[in-house]
């Protein structure tokens, strides 16, 4: 089974790639409906003001890790996103969807800064985070890397950075 993670601060296109991806995986791939997409996004409401303790963290975690169980189970291909905004829970799901039999592919979403501030300036009001926490998000991703990740320069177009994921993923190179 495989697994596509992709993580990048806020506003750098993780969503937005990952929905690609899915929709090349199916099509491409000739797949069935065994695909499950998971965002970090889904669970943004455990804190209403989204200044998250710990706790509320941990638990998000726990809750995502027993989803990526009960898809491995059923044999799903996994495509995750996140900000990561601790490295130990980036860390922590990496081993999750590995210990589950995941064949992990690990993508690091990339941009200027500037970019990434327009882009989240540009989102719908309930997504739009502070210029503060797209800083921090972006500091962050930029100083921790991993060798066995392959970074994703998002200011490429979606479906130029799908293929390419694809070809990584799959070996093949699957244009139609």
């Amino acid at each position: 089974m495989k697994a596509v993670c992709f993580r990048g601060p806020a506003g750098v296109g993780k969503t937005t790639l990952a929905y690609e991806v899915g929709r090349d995986i199916v099509k491409k791939t000739l797949m069935s409906n065994k695909l499950g997409y998971i965002s970090a996004d889904m669970f943004a409401h455990i804190s209403f003001d989204c200044r998250y303790t710990d706790n509320e963290i941990d638990f998000k975690y726990d809750l995502i890790h027993q989803i990526v169980g009960r898809l491995a189970k059923q044999g799903y291909t996994v495509i995750y996103d996140d900000t990561f905004q601790r490295y130990k829970d980036y860390v922590a799901m990496i081993d999750c969807l590995s210990s589950n039999g995941y064949n992990v592919h690990l993508f690091s979403l990339t941009a200027p800064l500037e970019v990434v501030l327009s882009r989240n300036k540009a989102r719908f009001w309930k997504e739009r985070i502070s210029n503060a926490r797209v800083k921090m998000l972006h500091a962050i991703h930029t100083e921790h890397s991993r060798a066995d990740e392959t970074a994703i320069n998002t200011l490429l177009t979606v479906e130029h950075n799908s293929s390419l994921i694809l070809k990584e993923v799959y070996g093949v190179n699957l244009t139609l």
